[in-house]
């Protein structure tokens, strides 16, 4: 049996065209974007800054995803998509340009228990 989260970030990244998430303790995340206005990064972090914490994450490098429709990895995505991360670094980074803007951005977060 798995435990999921479901989190509804589209109007948290429209704002800043970023969104850091703390994914410590899940095995795995299902990202789904729809209509990106520009390239979405996926990058990852083990470092929370002083204190700990999502907002104070640095020194993120790429991270890659399999995108469920095309089987294939990516760090990127441009289009509307649905990608699956497994085990990275405590934080998920999901980034772009500054000014992009997505229709939805939907992530759901599972523990497998």
């Amino acid at each position: 049996m798995a435990l999921s989260q479901l989190l509804d970030l589209t109007e948290k990244f429209n704002v800043g065209s970023s969104v850091v998430l703390d994914v410590e303790g899940y095995d795995y995340a299902i990202v789904q974007i729809k209509t990106p206005s520009a390239t979405i990064d996926f990058s990852t972090t083990n470092n929370g800054g002083n204190p700990d914490k999502a907002a104070n994450a640095v020194d993120f490098v790429s991270f890659m995803g399999t995108n469920l429709t095309t089987q294939t990895g990516v760090v990127t995505l441009a289009t509307s998509g649905i990608v699956r991360t497994e085990r990275g670094g405590k934080y998920l980074k999901l980034s772009a340009a500054a000014a992009t803007t997505v229709a939805l951005l939907i992530v759901r977060l599972y523990k497998i228990a």
